[in-house]
């Protein structure tokens, strides 16, 4: 004798059951969380009584305002217009971290960063400002050299683009040397030596020949996607890097020199 096969119930019917099923587990379990929202804003709260849920809530609401001032006070847009998407470029250099992009240039068609600054949590000491930008990459050891008169201020505080009187080659930058020995014939100035560590980012190589004043600003080399200048003179020593920001350059050491980058005896620091 065969068992008789009873037809399964409706498949649509076992659809909606086992949404309504979901739909109940789902609102549930909102209801607890807010519960425990409530509960917690209660007890971190000692203005709230035990079970006033309206104090709660209102603590809640004026928490969430709070972060999102928070928010709004540590995001900027970084003025720096480069090509599409903006995370391949260099951006944030004010500091912080890329959340998102808005187009600028002609047509919108570049992109503008906008960046959050990192948050210092409350109780904790905070770190000194690095000397070179974490931004840039690339980084080499190069060369300078200028008059001894100038040497203290760099010593102390760097090298500072806005007393470059001047525009070289490739504009009105810092230009620097791959060895010591080639300052000799590059600088307008001599007697002070120094090692730098100096970022190039995304270095934009130009020939050794090409008008004067005709490249470069940051601002430009930003638009093309570069950080930098690198004048290619024929060959590694004769080689040249222009930087622009401050905080691309480091001063490793400095030293009294001759002209051709050595030290003077007993002159050095």
């Amino acid at each position: 004798m065969h068992a008789l096969l009873w037809p399964k119930p409706s498949t649509s019917q076992d659809s909606f059951g086992s949404m309504l099923r979901k739909a109940l587990a789902l609102s549930c379990g909102l209801a607890f969380g807010l519960e425990q929202e409530v509960a917690t804003a209660l007890w971190g709260n000692d203005e709230c009584g035990t079970g006033d849920a309206q104090c709660a809530l209102h603590a809640l609401q004026t928490r969430a305002a709070k972060n999102s001032t928070d928010d709004a006070a540590t995001a900027y847009w970084d003025d720096q217009c480069t090509p599409c998407p903006a995370y391949l470029y260099t951006h944030c250099l004010a500091g912080g971290h890329l959340i998102g992009e808005r187009g600028c240039g002609p047509a919108s068609v570049h992109c503008e960063a906008q960046c959050k600054m990192e948050t210092v949590v409350e109780g904790t000491e905070e770190t000194a400002e690095p000397k070179i930008n974490d931004k840039f990459r690339n980084c080499v050891t190069a060369y300078h050299q200028t008059d001894p008169e100038w040497a203290p201020n760099i010593l102390e505080n760097g090298f500072d683009v806005k007393y470059v009187r001047a525009g070289g080659l490739a504009g009105k930058g810092i230009y620097f040397a791959t060895s010591i020995e080639a300052t000799e014939h590059k600088a307008e100035h001599h007697g002070y030596c120094f090692e730098v560590r100096v970022c190039l980012g995304n270095s934009k190589t130009l020939p050794r020949y090409f008008p004067k004043d005709s490249c470069c600003t940051f601002q430009g080399l930003q638009f093309d996607g570069f950080d930098s200048a690198t004048i290619d003179r024929g060959g590694f020593f004769y080689r040249e890097y222009v930087v622009y920001r401050n905080d691309q350059m480091q001063v490793l050491k400095g030293w009294e020199c001759e002209k051709d980058g050595q030290p003077k005896l007993n002159n050095t620091a």
